[in-house]
């Protein structure tokens, strides 16, 4: 049985968007490391503060120096809240290290 012309033009056509599908999705997929550390006004480490990624569920507290580590997609907003402290929202940008200054 002979190949057309067509139908391998049509096959090779359908491989290459398969491809490019797959690619589009890992790039959307990727996400990076953001480090920081969290200060009140006077630049005491804030204990406890929220980091939340902005629309989402997902964030994680700092820790007794003010320390957090969260998993963000590269386009990500953080929100940082504290009791009592102004809610800062700052966009990740590609930013490995974000630091905050919460203001009472």
């Amino acid at each position: 049985m002979k190949t057309k012309p067509c139908e391998i033009l049509l096959s090779l056509r359908a491989k290459l968007a398969v491809l490019f599908l797959f690619f589009a999705v890992t790039l959307s997929a990727q996400t990076t490391t953001v480090k920081g550390n969290v200060k009140d006004g006077s630049g005491e480490p804030v204990v406890g503060a929220t980091v939340k990624i902005m629309g989402s569920t997902t964030g994680v507290i700092t820790d007794f120096d003010g320390n957090y580590t969260i998993q963000v997609p590269a386009n990500a907003k953080l929100e940082f809240s504290y009791v009592g402290c102004k809610t800062q929202v700052l966009p990740v940008n590609g930013k490995t290290s974000i630091n905050v200054n919460l203001q009472e």
